[in-house]
């Protein structure tokens, strides 16, 4: 017999100070309808629904933990938001129980603020060259910790540039928002029962190390639902470089530099230097383009194959390129940066338009990042 799902009201989080009062942790015997979303962007809701005649009733008030433990699954805690009086299928009285994450506590626990000796107090922060490591412990964990909250810190942090980083008035929970923005990253408040405590992670991707189980339909899916829009439907390919030291704008597509692997007659291989994928994804996709080589010049390529990732350039070209060379792939012979490069069998099939969507077609918009950019070497300067 599968165990059900169990839940439980506490009066604070788990790993928090136990509290004084009796009436906690109580087991709630009678929820109906419980209902979990989760979000990408991390803000999951919990619902459920008790009876109005359950004695548990007065300990379901706003602020207060639900512990849940899904059969099979690890324990999660979540905060109370909202009670609602509502009428059950028989129109006896209910009282529907809506929860946010425990990582919303991040939030509740007020502004972050600079005392000094005096009394004065600040909001306006920050600080030069800092890590989000830095940031995170001087500003955010600090904070929670005058607030008795000691038992959230720091956990897997992976970005460790520096930058500068100043702020108005923002709680740890929008701090650390703005850290992951600032660094390219996602975060997370990951349970960490063997230390009795929750952990501040940033980092590339929320769960890239989890295995990747196949689903499908009939299987492991009891549902599977497919709609589509009937407006037009856009894709934007977004360069995803980041902003380079002594630099003026990130980096993209244009920037990318290739080192010559070897020349051949007039036939170039172009290899990444930090290895990874190359320049050239598919057969014929730069003919029409030109190659920039290091004394300056500019030759048309009339031919790139994806197996070798070589270019064939014009007659008499191959003499102005050596091996080692850092080569530059650009729009026309006077060196126009590159905005886009197109696929020549996805050209031929659906046709191009290149432009700005305005109006409605904002509304729906598939974002791919630039392979040149988020698994190539990057650019140069």
């Amino acid at each position: 017999m599968t165990r059900p799902d169990t839940f439980r009201v506490l009066e604070r989080p788990r790993y928090a100070t136990p509290g004084t009062d009796g009436r906690y942790p109580r087991p709630l015997n009678e929820v109906a309808a419980p209902r979990v979303r989760y979000a990408l962007d991390g803000r999951d809701i919990l619902s459920f629904a008790v009876p109005a005649t359950s004695d548990l009733r007065e300990l379901l008030t706003a602020r207060r933990v639900i512990e849940l433990k899904p059969r099979g699954e690890s324990t999660s805690e979540w905060l109370i938001s909202r009670v609602t009086e509502a009428a059950g299928p028989e129109g006896n009285g209910i009282f529907v129980i809506e929860c946010d994450p425990i990582r919303v506590i991040l939030g509740d626990s007020g502004i972050i603020e600079f005392v000094e000796v005096g009394g004065q107090s600040y909001t306006n922060l920050g600080g030069l060259n800092g890590t989000a490591r830095n940031f995170l412990r001087t500003f955010a964990i600090e904070h929670l910790q005058r607030r008795d909250i000691t038992w959230v810190v720091n956990g897997t942090i992976e970005p460790v540039q520096q930058f500068d980083f100043s702020w108005d008035a923002l709680t740890p929970l929008a701090l650390i928002e703005g850290i992951a923005k600032e660094t390219g990253t996602e975060w997370s408040l990951r349970d960490n029962p063997a230390q009795s405590r929750y952990e501040i992670d940033l980092v590339e991707r929320v769960g890239g190390q989890i295995e990747q189980v196949e689903a499908r339909d009939g299987l492991n899916i009891l549902q599977l639902q497919t709609s589509r829009n009937r407006e037009r439907l856009f894709t934007s390919i977004r360069p995803s470089g980041g902003l380079a030291q002594g630099a003026e704008e990130r980096a993209n597509i244009g920037w990318a530099t290739w080192r010559v692997a070897d020349v051949t007659g007039d036939v170039v291989e172009i290899r990444p230097r930090g290895g990874g994928f190359g320049a050239i994804l598919e057969d014929g996709q730069h003919v029409g383009l030109y190659l920039e080589a290091a004394d300056g010049t500019f030759h048309e390529i009339e031919d790139s194959d994806e197996s070798d990732q070589t270019l064939t350039l014009e007659t008499g070209a191959g003499a102005s390129f050596s091996v080692d060379d850092d080569v530059q792939i650009v729009a026309d012979d006077q060196g126009t940066l590159l905005t886009s490069l197109e696929s020549p069998s996805g050209v031929s099939a659906f046709g191009f338009v290149q432009g700005q969507a305005t109006g409605r077609s904002l509304g729906h918009r598939n974002w791919l990042r630039n392979p040149f950019l988020a698994q190539g070497p990057g650019p140069t300067w």
